[in-house]
């Protein structure tokens, strides 16, 4: 497996703990210390009711789904090797995985927590995001130094943007002028 990014500093833990600040604590007692896959990279909550999280393990090409509500591991779902980032639909019904080492971006029905589609081609990928409508993910790929655009719709990749040596994560301002609450 490809060693991946930022890898190799030490033994990585398993668990994902949840707590109930939006702010880091340390000091805070968790709420619950829920055991997933080995390599937890990323986790993303799944609106608009934030039932479910998902939580993408490197080291075995997983993603654990926990349920919010019980902090109990619901399903696995096989990804590919090396997933890494992971963001939700704003309509919570797909989920997108960046495969590290699979050079993929995976698709993940929520209703059945299963893969429903690849898109591949990647290049490295490792961050993600989705816009607020939906229409497009915008993948932060290392292998090309750049952006790949991915449809939502046609689930292809429709579009490259250069940024430069080795991006690793991305993330979308709303429009200018709006609000957020």
């Amino acid at each position: 497996m490809n060693a991946g990014p930022e890898l190799g500093r030490g033994r990585w833990p398993s668990p994902m703990v949840i707590g109930a600040s939006s702010t880091l604590d340390r000091s805070a007692t968790p709420v619950a210390i829920v055991p997933v896959g080995a390599g937890p990279v990323g986790v993303t909550i799944t609106p608009p009711t934030a039932e479910r999280a998902y939580v993408s393990d490197y080291g075995d090409g997983t993603v654990t789904v926990i349920s919010t509500a019980t902090r109990t591991v619901t399903a696995s779902i096989d990804v590919g090797s090396g997933p890494w980032g992971i963001a939700a639909a704003p309509d919570g019904q797909q989920v997108y995985v960046a495969n590290y080492g699979a050079d993929t971006v995976n698709v993940i029905d929520t209703a059945t927590n299963t893969v429903s589609d690849t898109v591949t081609g990647m290049n490295n990928p490792v961050g993600l995001a989705v816009t607020p409508d939906g229409a497009r993910v915008y993948v932060a790929c290392q292998g090309l130094n750049g952006v790949h655009v991915i449809d939502t719709a046609t689930r292809a990749a429709v579009g490259e943007i250069a940024v430069g040596a080795g991006p690793r994560n991305i993330a979308i301002a709303p429009p200018t002028g709006s609000t957020s609450t």
